[in-house]
């Protein structure tokens, strides 16, 4: 469900970045997370971000060529699975400032804060069992034009798609099994649950971005 509530970042006035959802405060244009709730009902104890950590940010790099940049992690995600980079917010860091730092950690590159492009946050929320737990993520898009990446921290590869691979990778996500869990210290969680939360969160970054212009 789409609201009426925003997060915002400053951009100068006269930025090359003008986006679609902005007001003019002072001199500075105000760039706006569009909010969006996703609701799901879980078959298993959830995922280490839904369960252990209040926020995350994500970005959705674009290249000169119009090819979305995702992460890939080899041994973790199930064939046909990567996402888009970024991870948790540390404690009193603010959520620019950790998309900042995500990217070079994870691209090999510093980018200016005024062309990190606000574009969705998720409230996620999902039960299981009666327990509700909670999680926002922030999602930015990023232009990367003529950029050299390389991969580092928990990334072992950057992907490159098309809009049709995007869509395929959506279409992936939300046919992950719930029979098929990953199993670390602290438990396990289903594949299927994680691919309900960022099949969605995949889903509607990639419709704003369309209807954006990006």
């Amino acid at each position: 469900m789409r609201t009426n509530k925003r997060v915002g970042a400053l951009l100068r006035e006269g930025g090359e970045v003008l986006p679609t959802r902005m007001v003019l405060v002072g001199a500075y244009y105000l760039m706006m997370f569009n909010e969006i709730d996703c609701k799901v009902e879980l078959s298993h104890l959830p995922f280490e971000n839904l369960r252990y950590r209040d926020r995350t940010v994500l970005i959705l790099g674009k290249d000169g060529n119009g090819k979305f940049i995702l992460g890939d992690k080899k041994g973790f995600y199930p064939e046909g699975i990567v996402r888009m980079i970024g991870g948790g917010i540390n404690d009193g860091e603010d959520v620019l400032s950790a998309a900042i730092r995500e990217t070079e950690e994870e691209l090999g590159v510093k980018e200016p804060a005024d062309i990190f492009v606000p574009l969705i946050q998720v409230n996620v929320e999902g039960t299981f069992e009666g327990e509700k737990f909670t999680h926002t993520v922030y999602v930015y898009f990023l232009p990367l034009t003529d950029k050299q990446l390389v991969s580092g921290d928990d990334v072992s590869d950057v992907v490159r798609m098309s809009e049709k691979e995007y869509r395929q990778l959506v279409t992936n996500y939300f046919g992950l099994s719930s029979d098929n869990f990953f199993e670390h210290p602290g438990g396990k969680f289903s594949w299927g649950d994680y691919g309900k939360v960022y099949g969605f969160i995949h889903e509607v970054v990639l419709d704003e971005v369309l209807e954006r212009n990006l």
